[in-house]
């Protein structure tokens, strides 16, 4: 299936001066529903992912998102989630699984040696290990540690290396220890549903096992990507757990509504897969999951708009949430450039070492 080359006109549209605005009615921002870092977070990464493909304007977004989270961040290295259109953090506003996701942020930007951006982030990651240390929600323990990984990536120095691994080895730890209580011979996973970004979390465990070579975190990675694909496929079609209702354990799985993230967290734990285990059938199952995007999916809809380079917000029985806000967006977009990603590392290149090569001056004959 040809799927349209994503453009990021409606990132352009749902971003302000100060962040990605969280709902749209339609293509239009619902400016009422203000801000979350979560999404401010997923869109930074985007955006950076934006810029390493060669869309130079993102740069202009890298910033804002950048500063977005400067202004969220707490003094012990938290982030404050939630904020009115006016500015004003909401009372309670705050959450693990938006701390999770900006440390996830932070982590990727290190790893993309753009010293506009990674130096600073590599700060404000290296003041929020301790608050990373002390996550308990399993998927911002998994955002955590992917960010972790990814900042362990770039070679900072030794003794920031050394605690990036000893917070990542308990946070890997915690993912595990769940892990083992849980599972079942039929039920592979760590805990006793299956709700949203379920893939974010063998994902997590296979960067974990990448980055400092722990085995057992490659091999539970493995095993629960696995298991979750046997829970996610009818045939060559990808059906993700809807949020009517969820999977529990011994119950039945929801297949409506069906979100983008969900999808998204596929192709990013079959992208992570490709590139941990060197297989290229991951790289294939990740653009088979990113094919959702475009109409392989239960009723044969496309999600993404052509007209304004959103995508809508679920699939439903009845047919598309035509709403297109920050998440869903994202999810389509973080989804594409993961694809690019993942073929790139197979090739025996990166995006990382290809900018690094053009800011040298360097091009493919150079010395």
């Amino acid at each position: 299936m040809k799927l349209p080359h994503p453009t990021l006109d409606h990132l352009w549209r749902m971003t302000d001066e100060t962040g990605i605005i969280q709902h749209a009615s339609g293509s239009v921002p619902e400016r009422a529903t203000g801000y979350t870092t979560d999404d401010n977070a997923r869109a930074l990464i985007a955006a950076l992912w934006a810029f390493q493909q060669g869309e130079r304007e993102a740069a202009t977004l890298v910033d804002r998102y950048m500063a977005f989270l400067g202004w969220a961040r707490q003094a012990d290295g938290g982030f404050h989630n939630e904020f009115g259109y006016d500015r004003r953090p909401i009372p309670g506003g705050r959450s693990e699984d938006a701390t999770g996701q900006a440390i996830w942020a932070l982590g990727e930007t290190v790893a993309s040696r753009e010293r506009r951006w990674s130096e600073t982030a590599l700060l404000w990651l290296e003041r929020s290990l301790d608050e990373a240390a002390h996550l308990h929600y399993v998927r911002a323990v998994a955002f955590a540690l992917l960010g972790l990984a990814r900042a362990a990536s770039a070679g900072p120095g030794e003794a920031l290396a050394r605690r990036l691994a000893e917070t990542a080895e308990g946070l890997t730890g915690f993912l595990l220890e769940r892990y083992h209580a849980e599972r079942r011979p039929e039920w592979e996973w760590l805990e006793d549903r299956l709700t949203y970004a379920n893939g974010c979390l063998p994902a997590a465990l296979l960067a974990a096992g990448r980055t400092w070579g722990w085995s057992e975190a490659t091999r539970a990675g493995q095993v629960m990507l696995r298991w979750l694909d046997g829970v996610s496929w009818e045939g060559d079609l990808l059906v993700p757990v809807g949020n009517r209702g969820w999977y529990v354990r011994g119950g039945e799985k929801a297949r409506f509504d069906q979100q983008p993230v969900d999808p998204a967290w596929m192709v990013l734990a079959h992208a992570e897969a490709a590139v941990t285990l060197r297989r290229k059938r991951h790289l294939e199952r990740a653009q088979e999951a990113l094919a959702w995007f475009g109409g392989r999916n239960l009723l044969g809809r496309p999600l993404v708009d052509p007209l304004s380079g959103g995508c809508h917000d679920g699939l439903g029985p009845e047919g598309l949430n035509r709403n297109e806000g920050a998440e869903s967006t994202l999810a389509w977009l973080l989804g594409f450039y993961a694809v690019e990603r993942a073929r790139l590392a197979l090739a025996g290149t990166s995006v990382e070492s290809t900018r690094w090569a053009e800011a040298s001056g360097l091009g493919a004959t150079g010395s």
